[in-house]
């Protein structure tokens, strides 16, 4: 039995403990070994991100605090452990004394990939510097996508056969042309060595084109199942949007030139994998990406009509999806407002999600909590609208802590919002309960916005993740802002001191190059930053506002470096960025990968606006070749939407990356 009142310097070991006990029970199946325990994987996108905690703390502390309730949901809900088991932190809870029963019986969906001999890849040749890089398409995804990593391992050697990292590719699927795809054999020097090559092998590769529709792309995020056999996706055109539910099954010889072409299932995921069940959405959607409830198997989707999507039954074997849509407009608003992905809370029960005309939505999920008390799918409360003109909203979804019942989102024009001004980037803070029509309980400013010129979403650091009380965390927000036409992107610190925002202090000024020595500016855009903290494999720990023991890093790409953070001040370059944290006072550039846009342009400004998709962390290892990051370099291609005061591309190659964090 684990002593869950034990003092916070002793998390690594109750970590390890609790890891261990993911055995082979966990899904039924002979997965990965170390010794002779099978360990299960843990999925990484990009809700992983958006959804974060802080140390709950001891049930005895939370009784006494009278937060019983807010405990008892943070502690059993799957991403709580997940998160915990990716930092290497103490699991709360009954998943401490035994995760292995208590995610089987509660969020186990299916059964573990088999293990194959997979199609290796010829080793591309290009110029950035990296770990591997691997040519896709010569379309363009949304700067916010993410790739979506599994590790099936996360507290031993990395496996290289079951280890994998998926990629929407933004493509029209064809028979040459995949539109999803995944690798394995992903980390070069690792033991046992990944191949002798360097690369990874193709994991699988699918056509998802719906026969007798229009064909489409996958431009947004993916998500992953608990056990990594199925992937959910939307596919849209540009006029309408499916969302896929793709069951995969490895295979040789497949690649993103040579996929396989998936026919849709006409009932539920019991089909034989490979195979995929869609379900139609009302419009199209550029902006929103799923969000996966594991302990509910619900989805939660966003469209370009203000429409809320929840989707029942995803990766269930025995039933069919079910959409039910929701109106968030109730026909009030004076343009259609495309929807930025949702949120859900497992704590207060809501969805929250932002649109691009600067409202701010809180949707009871229809399963009640803490606040969103109704057991119907329907809209608690709305803002009042905190942009002063269509699309200077929010494109990204927030930040949410659902512990200290707080939620961050990031505006690229908050002009409505009377702490931040006209045309200008603004972070707004609401509680979890906020009533119907109320602004934002805090704002800050944070640089000049622009139209078209979008703010993605910021992170917490380690310190945040630290914090001693549960319900009112302190520590810091990191995030880019002062993206527009005229002046050079910053990296801001927003100091939370008890769950308030403070000023934000601009640490990195001018992320651009004035444009032939001349004003205007090249505008810095930037993609949503990721954080990870690396201690080796043990938890990270803080002491005075800092972090003492392990590396706290922010990743982040960056389409226009000054000559300070990367190595060229010419209109074109930019790069992907790591800074060390650990001391908030005191950011430092820890590493970049350079890279510059074919076809660049010094006169107008940075074809394609932005260089990179969004960054996923592997994991803190000790193995060689073993915590990496992920990406997509864009090829200066323009993104599906946002390209204001950038001059349009399309045609370059798209890669996926991997690079090392140590050496980024």
């Amino acid at each position: 039995m684990f002593n869950l009142n034990s003092p916070r310097s002793a998390r690594s070991i109750f970590a390890t403990a609790a890891l261990a006990l993911l055995s082979v029970t966990l899904f039924g199946q002979n997965g990965p070994r170390t010794g002779n325990t099978a360990l299960a994987g843990v999925p990484e996108d990009w809700s992983s991100h958006h959804v974060v905690f802080a140390d709950p703390g001891t049930e005895e502390a939370a009784i006494q605090a009278g937060r019983h309730d807010v405990w008892l949901r943070t502690v059993n809900d799957p991403r709580y452990i997940m998160q915990q088991i990716r930092r290497k932190d103490i699991v709360r809870g009954p998943a401490a004394t035994d995760p292995v029963q208590f995610l089987q019986t509660q969020f186990a969906r299916s059964q573990p990939p088999a293990t194959l001999a997979l199609h290796k890849l010829p080793k591309p040749k290009n110029t950035i510097k990296n770990d591997w890089s691997v040519n896709l398409t010569t379309s363009s995804v949304m700067p916010n996508t993410y790739p979506a990593k599994y590790s099936f391992s996360p507290i031993s050697a990395p496996n290289c056969t079951t280890d994998f990292v998926a990629y929407p590719t933004g493509a029209t699927g064809s028979a040459t042309q995949a539109t999803i795809v995944a690798f394995n054999e992903l980390y070069p020097g690792a033991t046992p060595g990944c191949g002798t090559s360097g690369v990874p092998q193709f994991y699988w590769a699918y056509n998802t084109t719906i026969s007798g529709t229009a064909p489409g792309g996958v431009t947004t995020s993916p998500v992953l199942s608990l056990d990594g056999t199925m992937v959910a996706f939307v596919q849209s055109d540009g006029s309408s949007a499916n969302l896929i539910v793709l069951k995969t099954a490895p295979a040789a010889g497949e690649s993103v030139t040579a996929p396989v072409s998936i026919a849709a299932a006409s009932a539920n995921m019991s089909c034989t994998a490979p195979c995929m069940s869609v379900t139609p959405l009302g419009g199209s959607d550029t902006f929103s990406s799923p969000y996966y409830d594991y302990a509910n198997d619900i989805l939660y989707v966003g469209d370009d009509s203000t429409t809320l999507y929840k989707v029942t039954h995803v990766f269930s074997t025995t039933a069919s999806p079910v959409a039910t849509t929701l109106a968030l407009d109730s026909g009030a608003l004076k343009y259609t407002h495309t929807i930025a992905s949702p949120v859900y809370d497992s704590v207060s029960g809501c969805v929250f999600a932002g649109d691009s005309g600067g409202f701010f939505y809180s949707v009871n999920s229809g399963i009640p909590g803490t606040v969103c008390t109704s057991s119907t799918f329907s809209v608690r409360a709305t803002s009042p609208e905190l942009s002063a003109r269509f699309d200077g909203g929010t494109h990204d979804a927030v930040l949410l802590d659902s512990q200290a019942g707080e939620v961050y989102a990031f505006l690229t024009e908050g002009g409505n919002v009377t702490q931040c001004g006209s045309g200008v980037n603004c972070l707004v803070q609401f509680p979890t309960n906020f009533s119907d029509g109320a602004g934002p309980g805090n704002a800050e400013p944070i640089g000049g916005g622009g139209f078209q010129q979008y703010i993605f979403a910021g992170t917490f650091d380690n310190v945040y993740f630290s914090s001693a009380d549960p319900a009112h965390p302190s520590g810091n927000l990191w995030v880019v802002g002062n993206v527009n036409d005229f002046q050079a992107a910053n990296l801001y610190q927003i100091p939370i001191a008890a769950s308030v925002m403070g000023t934000p202090v601009a640490t990195q000024v001018g992320f651009a190059a004035q444009v032939n020595g001349n004003a205007p500016y090249t505008p810095g855009f930037a993609t949503p930053i990721t954080e990870f903290c690396n201690n080796g494999g043990s938890a990270c720990g803080t002491s005075g506002g800092q972090t003492t023991s392990g590396t706290d890093t922010i990743y982040f790409g960056i389409n226009q470096g000054s000559a300070s953070a990367c190595h060229s001040s010419t209109a074109g370059a930019g790069c992907v960025v790591a800074y060390n944290i650990s001391n908030p006072a005191s950011p430092a550039l820890t590493g970049y990968i350079a890279y510059s846009f074919p076809g660049e342009d010094t006169g107008t400004g940075v074809i394609g606006c932005w260089g990179t998709s969004s960054i996923v962390i592997d994991n803190a290892s000790t193995s060689t070749g073993a915590s990496e990051v992920y990406y997509m370099y864009l090829g200066g291609n323009s993104p599906p939407a946002g390209t204001s005061g950038c001059a349009a591309a399309s045609g370059n190659t798209v890669r996926a990356i991997q690079a090392a964090q140590g050496t980024l």
